[in-house]
C-alpha cells in the first residue's frame, strides 16, 4: 500500500509529459494568452493590466488574460528563464518551464486529495487512493497539467485550504490554524480570483469546529470562539490578498473587476444567442451547458478554442454506427444537440449513475442502522402472534437512556468535514451556473476547484459495491481511468496534431 501513491504520481507525471509532447505550444485553450502574461513579467518586471480603452472584439487583443491574479505567473517566471537557458532560448523552451509548474501543481493537488481522503476515512486507505487515482488520471486534468495556465495551481491551493478545514473538524481551531487558513485562502485568491468562493465554506468550517462535539447547540463560548478565530482568518486573508482588490478598484472601478470584465469580453458567446434561436433557459442548460460540461470534464481537447476543432473522445456522426445502437446510447445520453454523442460518454454517464446508486445504498444502510428498533410484545407460549395487534400495540418502549439515539448529521468530525466539502462544491457549481447564465462557457475545468469532493464522491459511490474487496476494486477503477487517459492521448490528441 505504501508504494501506491508514488506509483500513481509517477504514472500521472509520465502521462502529463506525454500529453505535453503531443500538444504544440499554444494549442491548449488560452495557452498563448497565459504565456504572454509570463513573458510580460519577464520583460517588464511589473504586473500587466487589461487595455480597457477598447473592447477585445474591436482589436483582437491577444493579452486578454492580463486581468488574472498573478501568483501562478510570478512562480512561472524563474522556470521560464531556466528552461530557456537550458533549451537555448525560444518561445517553446519558455513554455516548457511554465508547463512544468502546471505539472508540479497537478501532482501536489493529487497528493492533497489523497490526504483529504485519509482524513475523512482513516480506516479506508483504498478509498483515498482511488479518489486520488481518479483525479491523477483524468484526461482533461492531464491536459491542464500539460499546458500553460493557472488551473492546476488554483486547484492545488484550494485543496490545501480544504484539507486545513477538514483537519480542523477533528483537531479544533487555534489562532495559529486560523491564521494559516487565512493565509492559504489569500494565496488561493492570488492564484485565481474565483477562489473567493472558498470564504463561505471556510466560515462554516470555523463555526462547526468551534461547536461542541455531538452536535449540541451553540453556547456563548462557541460564539466567542467563532468570532475570534473567524476574525483572525479573515484578517490574515485580507492582509495577504487585500492589495489585489485595491488594485482592481483603482484600475477597473470595482474590487472584483467584474464590470470591466463584462464590458471587455462582450464578444464572448452569450446565452441570449441560444434564446434567439428559440431555446428556453432550462433547454439551454439541459441541451447545451450540461452535456458540454460533462464531456469537457472528462476530456475535450481544443475545447472552445478558435484555433483548433473540438476533439471529443469517441466522436462520431449520427448514422455512422446504426440507428439501433444510437437509440441505446440515447438512453444514457439524451442530449442530442451538443456535444456529439459517443459511446464513451454514454459509459461515463452510466458509471456516474452507478456512483449515485452506491451513495443511495450507503444512505439507506446508515438510516437503517441509526434508527432504533421498535420492540414488539413477545408471543405467548403455545400460541401465535397476531401481527396486526403486535404492530398496533407494541410493547412499552425502553427508558430514554436505554435507546440508541440517531447520530446527528453534524455530530461527528467526518459528517462536519463532508458538510464543508459539500458546501464548497455547491458554491463552485452555483458560481459556474451563474457564469453560464450570462456567457456560454460550459467548460468542465471550471468545476475542478471542487475536484476533491467530486473524486471522493465517485470513488466512494463505486466502492460501496465492493466494501470487502476495496483494494481490488480500487485498482480496477484506476486501470479503467488509466485506459481512458491512454485512449485520449493515442486516439484523440496525437492524431489531432
Amino acid at each position: 500500500m505504501k508504494f501506491i501513491m508514488p506509483l500513481l504520481l509517477l504514472c500521472s507525471a509520465v502521462l502529463a509529459m506525454a500529453y505535453a509532447s503531443a500538444t504544440p505550444v499554444g494549442a491548449a485553450p488560452d495557452e498563448g494568452a497565459h504565456l504572454r502574461y509570463v513573458t510580460y513579467l519577464v520583460e517588464n518586471r511589473s504586473l500587466p493590466s487589461l487595455n480597457i480603452t477598447e473592447r477585445r472584439a474591436s482589436h483582437n487583443d491577444p493579452n486578454y488574460e492580463f486581468h488574472q491574479s498573478p501568483l501562478y505567473y510570478v512562480i512561472s517566471v524563474p522556470f521560464h528563464q531556466l528552461f530557456q537557458a537550458i533549451g537555448g532560448g525560444g518561445r517553446d523552451a519558455g513554455a516548457a518551464g511554465c508547463r512544468f509548474v502546471s505539472l508540479l501543481a497537478g501532482l501536489c493537488g493529487t497528493w492533497l486529495i489523497w490526504k483529504i481522503g485519509l482524513e475523512l476515512y482513516p480506516g479506508r486507505p483504498w478509498l483515498a487512493a482511488t479518489a486520488a487515482a481518479i483525479s491523477a488520471l483524468l484526461p482533461m486534468r492531464l491536459s491542464l497539467m500539460a499546458s500553460v495556465g493557472n488551473d492546476t495551481l488554483a486547484e492545488a491551493v484550494g485543496s490545501l485550504a480544504l484539507l486545513l478545514m477538514v483537519r480542523a473538524m477533528s483537531g479544533g481551531w487555534s489562532i495559529q490554524r486560523a491564521a494559516l487558513l487565512g493565509g492559504v485562502l489569500g494565496l488561493a485568491v492570488l492564484v485565481k480570483q474565483n477562489h473567493i468562493l472558498l470564504l463561505p465554506p471556510a466560515m462554516i468550517a470555523v463555526y462547526l469546529a468551534c461547536r461542541p462535539s455531538g452536535g449540541s447547540e451553540s453556547s456563548p463560548a462557541t460564539v466567542r470562539s467563532f468570532f475570534a478565530t473567524g476574525f483572525v482568518t479573515v484578517g490574515v486573508f485580507v492582509a495577504v490578498s487585500g492589495w489585489w482588490f485595491v488594485r482592481n478598484h483603482l484600475l477597473y472601478g470595482d474590487p472584483l473587476g467584474m464590470r470591466v470584465f463584462n464590458w471587455y469580453f462582450a464578444d464572448t458567446p452569450l446565452w441570449q444567442y441560444f434564446r434567439d434561436m428559440g431555446y428556453t433557459f432550462p433547454a439551454y442548460l439541459g441541451r447545451k451547458v450540461f452535456p458540454t460540461t460533462f464531456a469537457s470534464f472528462w476530456g475535450a481537447f481544443g475545447h472552445l478554442s478558435s484555433e483548433h476543432p473540438e476533439w471529443f473522445m469517441g466522436f462520431y456522426r449520427r448514422g455512422e454506427i446504426g440507428e439501433p445502437v444510437e437509440s441505446v446510447l440515447g438512453l444514457f445520453w439524451p442530449f442530442h444537440d451538443y456535444p456529439p454523442r459517443s459511446w464513451i460518454y454514454a459509459l461515463l454517464v452510466f458509471a456516474c449513475w452507478i456512483a449515485v446508486a452506491g451513495w443511495v445504498r450507503a444512505y439507506v444502510a446508515w438510516k437503517g442502522a441509526s434508527e432504533p428498533a421498535v420492540p414488539v410484545a413477545p408471543a405467548p407460549k403455545g400460541g401465535r402472534t397476531d401481527r396486526r395487534k403486535a404492530t398496533r400495540k407494541p410493547a412499552a418502549a425502553p427508558e430514554p437512556h436505554a435507546e440508541e439515539p440517531r447520530p446527528s448529521m453534524l455530530g461527528s468530525a467526518r459528517s462536519r468535514a463532508i458538510t464543508v466539502l459539500s458546501v464548497h462544491a455547491v458554491f463552485v457549481l452555483a458560481g459556474f451556473l451563474n457564469f453560464n447564465s450570462r456567457y456560454f462557457q460550459a467548460q468542465g475545468r471550471y468545476l475542478f476547484p471542487a475536484l476533491a469532493a467530486l473524486s471522493l464522491a465517485l470513488a466512494g459511490g463505486w466502492l460501496q459495491f465492493a466494501r470487502r474487496r476495496e483494494g481490488a476494486a480500487g485498482c480496477g477503477i484506476a486501470a479503467a481511468v488509466l485506459s481512458l487517459a491512454t485512449y485520449a492521448l493515442v486516439a484523440v490528441i496525437q492524431p489531432g496534431f
